[in-house]
């Protein structure tokens, strides 16, 4: 893992409980390093399983608001990874951004609805999606 990547990692995690106070400006650091294009598969290809997927999730969150763009390519890439689930860690990612994943509870249905067995760790938090989703139609 890169220094500015580990930075974040570590700032993330003294900080998650107690406000943002570093981790943004560590952030603005590591998107001025690593670029916008495909970030969110890069970052995750490159964190260790090691690390908790809701530290990952709360990284992605804050780039979320930290890119030019709003965080339009991290939500597509969450979003790819629920409608071609291959991977649950990332599928967990996904689904405990701040931003609910989707566009509508219809479109969040039809992805969410059929979690394959092998994914079936990450029922319970499609689930509070798809309840989201039910009461912010």
């Amino acid at each position: 893992m890169s220094p500015i990547l580990q930075e974040c990692i570590d700032t993330i995690c003294l900080e998650r409980d107690n406000g943002w106070d570093a981790t943004f400006d560590v952030v603005t650091r590591l998107v001025k390093e690593y670029g916008e294009q495909r970030l969110a598969d890069r970052l995750v290809d490159e964190i260790p399983k090691t690390v908790p997927f809701e530290v990952v999730a709360d990284l992605l969150s804050i780039l979320i608001w930290s890119t030019s763009d709003n965080g339009h390519l991290i939500m597509a890439a969450a979003e790819s990874w629920l409608r071609a689930p291959k991977e649950t860690r990332r599928m967990l990612i996904a689904l405990n951004l701040e931003c609910i994943p989707f566009s509508s509870e219809t479109e969040a249905q039809e992805v969410l609805g059929g979690i394959p067995d092998e994914h079936s760790t990450a029922r319970p938090h499609c689930s509070r999606v798809l309840e989201y989703w039910a009461k912010h139609p």
